[in-house]
C-alpha cells in the first residue's frame, strides 16, 4: 500500500493489484496538535474483491439486427446493442462502462456459434463482466462471373452435354477480401437437344469445398450458327450465283435475300426444306447475301456472305455488213485502180441522202450530204473480196 495524495483534511492510499483478495494492512495514524496530547489510532484494511456486475434483466446485450454471418466475415460484421445493454451490481446499481466483442477479428466457422463480449466499468472498483451471444454461421455462396458457352455449327443430334464450357471465375470474399475458388462446372439439364441459333442454359458450380461453400448457378448465353456458301463474289447483272448453307437435311427451312448498299431488300426465295437456291442479279452494286434458317419450335439462325460485287453488262451490237453488190459480169476494180467518180443517175436533181448508184456493178448509197451543190462520190479504195 503506498500513500497517494495528502491535504490538509484527507490521505489518499493505493492498493498493489499484485495483492490477493483476503489480504491484510494496518495504517498508523497520529495526530500532533500544539495545545493537547498526540492522538494515535490504527486503521486496519481487508482486502475484498471489486464488486460485481451482471446485465441487467431485459436489457441484456444482443445483436441488433440479424445474428447471421457467411463463413469469411469476422465477428465485428455483427453489432452489438451497445445503447440498450445495461449493467447492474448486485443491489441493482447501475454501471457504466464500455461493451465490445471480445475477439473482433475471429472468423467463426460453419454452424452455431457463440462469440464473447466484455463490459469493463469505468470504475475500476467495478469487476469487468464477459458474456456470450449465440450466432449463426452459414456457407458462402461463391459469385460467379464471366461464364459462357462455346459456339458450334448446328447439330440436331447433339445434346448440351456436348458443348463446352466458358467456365469464368468463381469467388468468395474472406475478411473482406477477394479470393478465387475452384471446383467443377456442368450445364442444368445438360441431356436436352441443343437449340438452333441463340439460347440460354442454367450452368452450376459445385466448389471443392463444400464445407464453407455453396452449389451456385448462372445463366449462360449460348450459340449455335448456320453456314453460308456463295459460288462467286464478283459477277455480271445476269449471271447465276449459285448460294447453299450448311447444314442441310436437318428438318430446318431456309429463306435467302440480298440487300443492297442503299438497304433494299430482295427476297431471292422464300421459306422451303431447301438447302440451295440461285440468284440472278438484274441491278448492278454492292450487295450482302443473307441466308435465315428456322427450325420448327420457331428458332431461327442467321448468316451472310458481304460485299458481293455486280457490274452491269454491256450490250453486245451485231456487226456491220457490207451492202451485198448487184449481178454484173463485170469485175470490181482492184485497191491499184484509180479513183472513180460516181456517176449521176439520169433522173439526177440533185445529190441526196440514201441515193444510190450503180458503178461497175457495185452499188453505192449516199449517207451524208455536206455541199448538195457540188456533191460527188468519189471512191479512193475498193476491196475485191467485198
Amino acid at each position: 500500500m503506498t500513500e497517494a495524495q495528502k491535504t490538509a483534511a484527507s490521505y489518499s492510499y493505493n492498493v498493489s493489484k499484485n495483492r490477493n483478495i483476503g489480504d491484510q494492512a494496518e495504517i498508523n495514524f497520529t495526530i500532533h496538535s500544539d495545545n493537547y496530547d498526540d492522538i494515535t489510532f490504527k486503521v486496519h484494511i481487508i482486502l475484498t474483491d471489486r464488486i460485481s456486475v451482471i446485465p441487467k434483466e431485459g436489457a441484456e446485450p444482443a445483436v441488433e439486427g440479424s445474428n447471421e454471418l457467411h463463413y469469411g466475415q469476422t465477428i465485428s460484421d455483427l453489432k452489438l446493442n451497445t445503447s440498450k445493454a445495461k449493467f447492474v451490481t448486485p443491489d441493482g446499481t447501475e454501471v457504466s462502462g464500455t461493451l465490445k466483442f471480445k475477439t473482433p477479428d475471429d472468423m467463426p466457422e460453419v454452424g452455431t456459434k457463440t462469440v464473447e463480449y466484455t463490459f469493463t466499468p469505468e470504475d475500476e472498483q467495478y469487476k469487468s463482466y464477459t458474456g456470450s451471444i449465440a450466432i449463426n454461421v452459414i456457407k458462402q455462396t461463391p459469385k460467379l462471373e464471366g461464364v459462357g458457352l462455346d459456339g458450334s455449327i448446328y447439330d440436331s443430334q447433339k445434346t448440351l452435354k456436348d458443348i463446352a464450357i466458358d467456365t469464368g471465375v468463381a469467388s468468395v470474399t474472406i475478411k473482406g477480401k477477394y479470393q478465387p475458388i475452384y471446383g467443377t462446372w456442368k450445364i442444368v439439364n445438360e441431356d436436352q437437344p441443343v437449340p438452333l441459333g441463340k439460347y440460354k442454359v442454367a450452368v452450376q458450380f459445385t466448389p471443392n469445398d463444400t464445407v464453407h461453400y455453396t452449389t451456385q448457378t448462372a445463366e449462360a448465353d449460348g450459340r449455335t450458327r448456320i453456314v453460308l456458301d456463295v459460288d462467286k463474289t464478283n459477277a455480271m447483272t445476269g449471271d447465276t450465283i449459285s448460294i447453299s448453307v450448311r447444314p442441310s437435311g436437318e428438318n430446318l427451312q431456309y429463306q435467302f435475300y440480298a440487300i443492297d448498299s442503299n438497304g433494299k431488300k430482295e427476297i431471292i426465295r422464300g421459306y422451303t426444306y431447301d438447302a440451295y437456291a440461285k440468284w440472278q442479279p438484274s441491278n448492278a452494286g454492292t450487295y450482302a447475301i443473307y441466308v435465315t434458317a428456322k427450325d420448327t419450335a420457331g428458332n431461327t439462325a442467321e448468316d451472310s456472305w458481304e460485299r458481293i460485287k455486280i457490274t452491269k453488262k454491256e450490250e453486245e451490237k451485231p456487226p456491220v455488213k457490207d451492202p451485198e453488190p448487184t449481178t454484173s459480169n463485170s469485175k470490181p476494180t482492184t485497191s491499184n485502180s484509180k479513183p472513180t467518180t460516181a456517176q449521176k443517175p439520169s433522173t439526177y436533181t440533185g445529190v441526196k441522202v440514201n441515193q444510190t448508184a450503180t458503178i461497175n456493178g457495185i452499188t453505192y448509197k449516199v449517207t451524208k450530204v455536206v455541199n448538195a451543190k457540188n456533191a460527188q462520190v468519189t471512191i479512193k479504195s475498193l476491196n475485191k473480196k467485198k
